[in-house]
C-alpha cells in the first residue's frame, strides 16, 4: 500500500522525490533507533546499565537493524548504528537542496 502512495510524489520511482509521506517519517525514525541520552538507566534485561555521561549513547540492543526506505531510496539491512542515521541525513539534505518549482526550469 505505501509503494502505491510513492507513485504519487514527483520524482519518487527514479530516487528523487521532491516531498515526502508518511512512512517516510516512520521509517526515518527507525534509523535513529538504539540512540538515547547516556543518563544511566537500565539497559537490556541484564544489571548492564548506560553511562551517566549525559551523552549520546547508542544500545544496539534497541537498534532497528532491517531494511528503511526513506523517500525513495533504500537503506539496507545491517548497515551499522551511524550508517543508518546519516544515510537519513543526507537523503533529506539532498531533497532541500532540490529547486522548490522545477516547472521553472
Amino acid at each position: 500500500a505505501s509503494v502505491d502512495k510513492w507513485r504519487d510524489v514527483p520524482g519518487a520511482e527514479q530516487g528523487k522525490a521532491i516531498g515526502y509521506i508518511d512512512e517516510d517519517v516512520y521509517e526515518a525514525a527507525r534509523a535513529f533507533t538504539g540512540w538515547t541520552v547516556g543518563d544511566g538507566r537500565g539497559v537490556g534485561r541484564g544489571k548492564e546499565r548506560a553511562p551517566s555521561t549525559g551523552k549520546f549513547h547508542y544500545q544496539d540492543s534497541w537498534h532497528d537493524h532491517y531494511q528503511k526506505r526513506i523517500m525513495g531510496i533504500e537503506i539496507g539491512s545491517n548497515q551499522g548504528p551511524t550508517v543508518d542515521a546519516l544515510k537519513v541525513l543526507d537523503v533529506v539534505a539532498a531533497r532541500l537542496r532540490l529547486p522548490r518549482h522545477t516547472g521553472d526550469r
